[in-house]
């Protein structure tokens, strides 16, 4: 550097900063000095894209005068104790540093002031972008590039409206129909604190491509608006830190509308900057704010007091700096309201209102200049305790934004928080995203939630509760899971790709869940009591080996595909398989436990058979398909088997049942012949026959023994049948077919069925439609128009005798819909006003099952199971009861109750049973009366009177002869005084 010597100072001829009209002067490497220099012969030339800014900034509103800067030496300007400025005609201004802040590794933030004055510069690589203010008037200095700048004179009474008309009312609950405030004014309104720590709110700040254009370095103008923000805390007293955590270039296109940009913004799935919220979680940033340029208004916020979906706001790029519309929108997110002559509205702070002080022509950030003509926003909030010129700045009643930003300060700095990445929680922590670098412990008392749309990478480690509260809300993004591990009211653990199925099943209690990604897992599972192993969906996680339950009662497998076979062994009862798939012909099912549910089971492979069930006193199967086999099912030695809605397809034999007394009852099924009773062999009953084929018939015959069908009947259960095996087929090859798809072709059915009802009401085929319709709106989920359908029924008294059959098919729905007051509130009413309905038996075991699995009501459970016991002691829904007592534990309880009521009341029963054709009742009762015995039929249609006469006290028989009856179920009941008891038999040709 060449130095010359004039008067005693020593003059720099290698510039630092050099203006080519006016200038910008710092000091040089001796401290307090300030040297200017002459410009004459200073010469810049400009590119095309600095030509193109330089024209743009002078064609601004707020833009009053503009001139040129060329600065050299960067680097030692910004670590310099002073910098001195000539500011057009007001000569050289010289500010000492209060602070010299390093933002990031690129970027220094220079604060100083002068006498009330007060300037801040941004220093980032070769440009400088700053705002100064000189006795209430303020100054620009933004970057052409290249290390040319501008000096501005900023004349905000040229900037566009601060917000769209009307934005105070849009958060505005306080005023009457006349305007008028509806709140009584306090004249004591005390401060709730005074912060004493500063809180620090994190800030993800994103700007559109047309901002970045217009600003010449739009990082800097952010890092403006944030040192602008802060100097504002700062001159108020108010303890809060903006901390700016991650900027980010926008992939879009400005709409031209505040209120659609703003909306986009905010919005997390709308296909609009989208990647923001994922953004916002990965750098835990409480406040989202957008840098667009659009001069139609200086700013918009999403809310007055945001919570955390709404900590969003928009700004116009010209005024996030020197009129400090930034802090402005921010101020707004917190609670802070405008001055009251433009916004009279009082909530959520009464306090929370700018100032305006028109006599001293300034107002506040939060105030406008609509009743303050002329008057300058100040760098300051409102505040009582502080004053600006003498003035106090604020009032507590009405004006004190400084104590609202205090108050609401903590609540916006936990929107996002970041998360402890490893070891014990030791507070409340809300997740949005996390990189674990070690195994998270949630202990007793602390709640972790991962909220909605968080990403989390466990990176081989687990989070697991030691007695705290895993709360996971759907959305959330786990990489690097294996599985979920949860009770029905709590997540217990999330588990990395090191975990093995059984590892996980061995560490699980009984009650948990293990919640398992999709995908191929190659190991055999051995079950464990009370467990739950749940895939993602049959096709998406398959289980490439043996399942066992050895001594795993009430253990669960569901939502997945098994290659091999599964096993339950009989000393494991009350075992759930749920929507499995076979996988392979090696997939087939062995059940010897005592009970095994099997809900949505579908097997397509050729195999000798599909599920074998010898020694169980209960098998259920409901839904799914059993196809290709020689035998599909074979129950035997004492089973009692119960299929419901099953599809038996192209199978040699559907049902093999009767070895050593085992039996099937058959509900709703479809079968492989289309000849009634071809393709079962044994003890196997049904209530009407499907045939699954290309043809379809409808035999009622093991219903009435009586009843023909009308062409006009099977022609709609011909419609109904080839729907249902489109969609088998289909169900082949898409896993996740949606019903909803066949939504038309459903409700043509629907209408057919409902014909029948509306031509032939009274009659079995009009039972038979309801229970279709209320199958189908079950499959789609349409439980209201269900309840429509019912309520129809009900109110035609045309139709009272299907009332039953919709009030069942109700109950089934509510169960279903998980509205289990209902359920029981209804079967209550249908027991009370069918009493002698055989059918109630079913309704009495629903209300069982209910308050034993749902409303968890053991001993409700017990005595509905016993009372179904009592009622008919052969009935299905008897054998179902047993189960579930001896699940209780209450085998031999509830034999004795049995034993011991009805020998001192009556007692009924049959032999032999099942019989063919004739089979004896004998009966007992306890004292000498009259006497009805009959017989029904499933539907509930009297048979005959065997009995109805005077009998003395003791044992009778009588003789039931069924040669002119179809093969079936036949209930018998007994009337005598006020006690009624009812048997099932089963007629076998």
């Amino acid at each position: 550097m060449l130095l010359k010597k004039t008067k005693g100072k020593v003059k720099i001829k290698t510039l630092i900063l050099v203006l080519c009209l006016n200038f910008i002067i710092v000091q040089n490497l001796f401290p307090q000095e300030i040297f200017l220099v002459d410009t004459s012969k200073v010469n810049i030339q400009f590119n095309t894209k600095q030509s193109n800014l330089f024209n743009s900034i002078k064609k601004r509103a707020s833009s009053d005068r503009v001139t040129l800067i060329k600065s050299e030496e960067i680097n030692k300007i910004k670590s310099l104790n002073e910098i001195g400025v000539e500011i057009f005609d007001k000569g050289v201004i010289k500010f000492k540093s209060k602070n010299i802040e390093k933002a990031n590794e690129n970027t220094t933030i220079w604060t100083g002031e002068n006498n009330g004055n007060h300037i801040i510069l941004v220093f980032t690589g070769v440009d400088i972008i700053g705002s100064i203010t000189i006795q209430n008037e303020k100054f620009k200095i933004e970057p052409l590039g290249g290390g040319i700048h501008v000096l501005i004179k900023f004349d905000e009474t040229k900037l566009p409206p601060e917000h769209p008309k009307n934005f105070e009312n849009e958060f505005s609950d306080t005023l009457d129909s006349n305007g008028e405030n509806k709140l009584e004014l306090d004249s004591n309104i005390n401060k709730l604190y005074k912060v004493n720590t500063t809180t620090t709110i994190t800030m993800l700040v994103a700007y559109t491509q047309s901002a970045a254009n217009a600003s010449g370095n739009i990082s800097g103008l952010i890092q403006l608006a944030v040192a602008e923000s802060n100097q504002s805390y700062s001159n108020s007293d108010v303890s809060i830190n903006l901390n700016l955590v991650h900027t980010v270039l926008v992939d879009y296109i400005e709409s031209g509308d505040f209120y659609t940009d703003r909306d986009r913004f905010m919005n997390p799935s709308d296909g609009y900057m989208d990647n923001i919220h994922s953004l916002r979680n990965q750098y835990s940033a409480d406040v989202c704010v957008l840098i667009i340029n659009n001069d139609d208004y200086c700013g918009l916020a999403a809310a007055i007091k945001a919570v955390e979906t709404t900590a969003f706001c928009v700004v116009h790029y010209d005024c996030a700096t020197g009129y400090y519309s930034f802090a402005h929108e921010i101020g707004h997110l917190q609670g802070a309201r405008h001055d009251r002559g433009v916004d009279p509205n009082e909530t959520p702070f009464r306090y929370g209102h700018g100032f305006i002080y028109p006599s001293g022509y300034w107002r506040t950030i939060m105030a406008y200049a609509t009743y303050c003509s002329g008057c300058t926003r100040i760098q300051y909030w409102s505040n009582p305790d502080k004053t600006y010129n003498n003035v106090a700045m604020g009032t507590e009643q009405y004006e004190d934004n400084a104590r609202v930003l205090d108050e609401t300060a903590n609540d916006v700095a936990n929107f996002r928080v970041p998360a402890t990445s490893s070891g014990t929680l030791s507070g409340n922590e809300t997740w949005y995203y996390n990189s674990l670098t070690g195994n998270i412990y949630v202990p007793a008392g602390i709640t972790l939630t991962i909220k909605n749309g968080a990403t989390i990478n466990l990176n081989g480690h687990y989070i697991v509760s030691t007695g705290g509260t895993i709360t996971i809300e759907p959305g959330v993004n786990i990489i690097g899971h294996r599985a979920i591990v949860s009770t029905p009211s709590s997540v217990m653990g999330v588990y990395p790709l090191s975990y093995t199925i059984q590892q996980l099943i061995n560490l699980s209690s009984s009650g948990w869940s293990i919640n398992l990604v999709p995908g191929t897992y190659i190991e055999s599972l051995n079950m464990k009591s009370g467990v739950t192993v749940n895939g993602s969906g049959p096709g998406t996680t398959t289980i490439n080996g043996t399942v066992t339950f050895d001594n795993d009662s009430y253990a669960s497998l569901t939502n997945c595909t098994v290659n091999n076979k599964i096993t339950i062994l009989s000393n494991s009862s009350g075992v759930t398989l749920s929507d499995i798939t076979a996988g392979s012909s090696s997939c087939y099912l062995d059940v010897t436990g005592p009970s095994a549910y099997v809900n949505n089971f579908n097997s397509d492979y050729s195999q000798s058979y599909s599920i074998w069930v010898n020694n169980a006193s209960l098998f259920t199967m409901g839904l799914g398909s059993l196809t290709n086999k020689y035998n599909a099912l074979i129950v035997d030695y004492s089973t009692s088997g119960y299929t419901n809605s099953v599809n038996f397809c192209e199978n040699t034999r559907d049902i093999l049942a009767g070895f050593e007394s085992g039996s099937v009852s058959a509900t709703e099924c479809s079968f492989s012949s289309s000849t009634e009773g071809a393709s079962v062999q044994g003890n196997v009953t049904w209530d009407y026959w499907n045939y699954c084929g290309g043809s379809f018939s409808m035999i009622l015959g093991k219903l009435s023994g009586t009843l023909n069908t009308s062409p006009d009947y099977e022609k709609e259960l011909k419609k109904y049948a080839i729907l249902m095996e489109e969609i088998r087929k289909r169900r082949k090859t898409e896993i996740d077919l949606d019903l909803k798809n066949y939504k038309e072709a459903f409700t043509k059915v629907i209408e057919g069925f409902r014909s029948i009802i509306r031509n032939k009401p009274v009659s079995n085929e009009a039972k038979s439609s309801i229970g279709h319709i209320a199958s189908i709106y079950r499959m789609l989920d349409e439980y209201e128009m269900l309840e429509n359908f019912a309520n129809e029924i009900i109110n035609d008294s045309q139709k009272e005798s299907l009332r039953y059959y919709v009030l069942r098919a109700l109950v089934l729905s509510y169960i279903n819909q998980k509205k289990f007051t209902h359920a029981i509130e209804l079967t209550d009413q249908i027991i009370s006003k069918y009493p002698n309905d055989a059918s109630v038996i079913e309704m009495i075991y629903y209300k069982g099952l209910v308050y034993k699995y749902y409303l968890k009501d053991e001993e409700k459970a017990k005595e509905m199971f016993e009372k179904v016991i009592r009622m008919d002691s052969e009935h299905v829904a008897a054998v179902f009861s047993r189960a579930e007592l001896e699940a209780f534990g209450e085998e031999f309880r509830s034999n004795k109750l049995l034993s011991s009521e009805i020998s001192k009341e009556i007692e009924i029963r049959n032999y032999p049973n099942p019989f063919n054709p004739e089979t004896k009742i004998k009966y007992s009762i306890p004292e000498t009366g009259l006497v009805t015995i009959k017989v029904y039929d499933m539907l509930g249609k009297e048979i005959t009177t065997l009995v109805n006469e005077r009998k003395s006290v003791g044992t009778h028989e009588v003789k039931f002869n069924g040669s002119e009856l179809p093969s079936g179920i036949y209930f018998y009941s007994i009337n005598h005084g006020k006690q009624r008891l009812t048997g099932k038999m089963m007629l076998l040709k």
